[in-house]
């Protein structure tokens, strides 16, 4: 009995000495495949990205506004050092630029997988670095892989998404906006909606949503060729169950487009009509080219009759999103503008400005971005050909879902002008309304 127990410790002995050398063996070919993979590197920098995206979200959290809507860089510098600190994140400093072209605060922020530069002005929040994570409308952005390929290409080397001028690889069908799947993504035609279609000086650009994270994207096109150049990302939508919801105040129905604890933003579901842009003179024509946004906003108070209501906080037209580039300072010209131009206009013409993306984009969300009728967008543009300067003032035309402009004056290389008188479009005004002001009535219908 003792020399047959002894035989079997033996056998269980040579057998765990066998594992233990198999164990050896296996972990020795894994952590080489994971060196050469390249396993732990990957991992770092995952974890990069999401430190990042977690700063990010802690600075915009901490944003706040000033009386006219841009953001208050100082204010929510002060206040994202509190958030990112309380985060166990370091805030190395913070520097107050104010002579800087916008003026801006810069936080230099110290995680556990790296050091980053976050830039706050009245326009945007974005990384000074390599990326920006999130919306803020400036920088790249962190797009997802396969959307990237699936507008830009496998290679990334930009496509025509159109499918009516490229049938074999399009993405999008131009003519009724449906999204195409492919390899890439096979339910494009639910995960992918399009916006809008808009442009300037140099580029096209088509507006979609991603279902997959809810983001907005803005596809920067070449105007010659159509083929996509640059996806980034431009805007991230707030979670608030109203978004969407209709209500009457003053006996007119407005659409809630964001929300927070004290205010509703509300987009009116009504077009003003009573309004002009342009003018038959050139000087006239140009002052109201220059004046158009003050002049827009303006004209939205008057069509909500609610300049003097304590529970409005502020009125504006679409497009005016107090992202505004600068909007008193005149020096319009594209550098590609002949002399000619800019000697006979002397400098009198305010600049182009995309400040009307952000609103596109919540209107969208809010299912209510058509209206009864075309509209102006508060938002210049300025355009150019070899013989001709043209200044326009951006709209939106439901018929087909763009941005279009409407030319208020222009300029010939012989110095001779033309000037236009519009007044086929309407003002659609936004309105902030306290969220505790009597008078509210919600419609459920």
């Amino acid at each position: 009995m003792n020399k047959e127990i002894k035989n079997q410790k033996g056998i269980t002995l040579i057998a765990l000495i066998i594992t233990i050398i198999v164990l050896i063996i296996l972990v020795a070919v894994t952590v080489t495949v994971a060196l050469e993979g390249g396993l732990f590197n990957n991992a770092k920098d995952a974890a990069r990205e999401t430190e990042k995206h977690a700063i990010y979200e802690t600075v915009v959290s901490a944003m706040e506004l000033d009386d006219n809507q841009y953001i208050d860089y100082v204010l929510t510098a002060n206040k994202a050092k509190i958030a990112l600190e309380n985060d166990e994140k370091t805030v190395d400093s913070i520097e107050i630029e104010e002579n800087n072209i916008p003026p801006r605060a810069i936080l230099t922020v110290t995680g556990k997988y790296g050091t980053y530069q976050i830039e706050i002005n009245g326009k945007e929040i974005k990384f000074l670095d390599d990326s920006n994570p999130a919306g803020g409308g400036g920088g790249d952005s962190i797009v997802p892989d396969k959307l990237r390929k699936y507008i830009l290409g496998e290679e990334e080397e930009g496509i025509i998404p159109f499918t009516e001028m490229n049938p074999d690889s399009g993405i999008i069908s131009y003519m009724n906006h449906e999204f195409i799947g492919n390899s890439t993504i096979e339910d494009a035609d639910e995960e992918l909606h399009f916006v809008t279609m808009g442009s300037d000086n140099e580029y096209g650009y088509m507006y979609i949503k991603y279902d997959e994270d809810g983001k907005y994207y803005k596809v920067t096109l070449d105007k010659d060729e159509f083929k996509t150049l640059e996806l980034d990302e431009i805007y991230t939508p707030t979670e608030n169950e109203n978004i969407g919801k209709i209500l009457e105040y003053d006996d007119k129905r407005y659409t809630v487009i964001s929300a927070t604890s004290g205010e509703y933003e509300l987009v009116a579901n009504y077009v003003y009509e009573g309004f002009t842009l342009g003018a038959d003179s050139y000087a006239d024509a140009l002052s109201s080219y220059n004046n158009s946004i003050d002049s827009l906003n303006s004209a939205a108070v008057t069509a909500t009759g609610l300049g003097n209501d304590a529970n409005v906080t502020n009125i504006r037209s679409v497009g005016n999103s107090g992202i505004n580039d600068d909007p008193n300072t005149f020096d319009g010209f594209s550098v590609k503008s002949p002399e000619i131009f800019t000697a006979y206009i002397d400098k009198s013409a305010k600049k182009a400005d995309t400040n009307y993306e952000t609103d596109i984009c919540k209107l969208y969300e809010a299912n209510a971005l058509s209206a009864t009728k075309k509209y102006w967008i508060a938002s210049r543009d300025i355009a150019e050909d070899p013989n001709i300067l043209y200044f326009y003032v951006r709209y939106f035309d439901m018929s087909d879902f763009t941005v279009s402009s409407d030319i208020i004056c222009e300029v010939l290389s012989d110095g001779n002008t033309q000037s236009y008188e519009i007044t086929w479009l309407g003002v659609r005004p936004i309105i902030y309304l306290k969220t505790g002001a009597s008078g509210i009535t919600w419609i459920t219908e």
